[in-house]
This record gives structure tokens, sequence and C-alpha cells, in this order.
């Protein structure tokens, strides 16, 4: 049996960063540059149960 948790502090924060150009829908022609990020996940938890037969 294993339990893994994830976030545990609840951090608002980024897992990665990246720089590049973009535009949205709507926006005037032309892009952007500007940092994009991927945040870190939620705090959650795993509990994982083995059997061997």
């Amino acid at each position: 049996m294993a339990l893994d948790v994830f976030n545990l502090f609840d951090r608002q924060a980024s897992d990665i960063d990246y720089y590049y150009a973009s535009r949205l829908p709507g926006e005037a022609t032309g892009s952007v540059n500007d940092i994009h990020f991927h945040a870190v996940e939620p705090r959650s938890s795993r509990l994982t149960l083995t059997a061997n037969f």
C-alpha cells in the first residue's frame, strides 16, 4: 500500500514557464511576446493498493 500526496501545502506557483508569441481570438492582428505558464497540480492524494496472486 502506498499513499502519495501532491502539492501538500497548496502552493500557488507555476510548474514551468514558457516565453513565446501568441494571439487570442478577437485580438487585433499581430502577436504578443509574453510569458505563459503551466500551473502546479492542485492539492490531491492517491492511494495505491497492490495485490499479488
